[in-house]
């Protein structure tokens, strides 16, 4: 993420957390609502059962919030969104449980953001 400190906490504890997958990922997600903190996906979002992601858990949001979208693929989080070019990006992520509540996102073996 965006703090050093935490990126490197993170990495040096990641053994110490137990790695979910396929059905435990969507159990944790479907329809809750967390804050994040990444890169680009700071705030609170709500993860819907139709797969797509609203910021604040508004179902009313506007603009390139309402092109967030999930889906668990091949054991991974697969988090998209949309450009301002219309361009899907996606990010896959390794999730894992940190505590109750809290989920460590992992991308090619670096933290990549949280779930809390």
């Amino acid at each position: 993420f965006r703090k050093k400190v935490a990126n490197e906490y993170f990495q040096n504890h990641m053994s110490e957390y137990t790695k979910i997958t396929g059905d435990e990922i969507t159990t944790a997600l479907n329809g809750r609502k967390y804050n994040v903190s990444e890169n680009g996906w700071e705030g609170t979002f709500r993860f819907e059962e139709s797969k797509k992601i609203y910021e604040g858990g508004n179902k009313y949001a506007v603009g390139y919030t309402n092109k967030r979208s999930w889906k668990v693929e091949d054991n991974k989080l697969v988090l998209s969104w949309v450009t301002s070019k219309g361009e899907t990006k996606s990010n896959y992520c390794e999730v894992y449980l940190v505590k109750e509540g809290t989920y460590l996102l992992v991308e090619d073996s670096k933290p990549f953001g949280i779930l809390y």
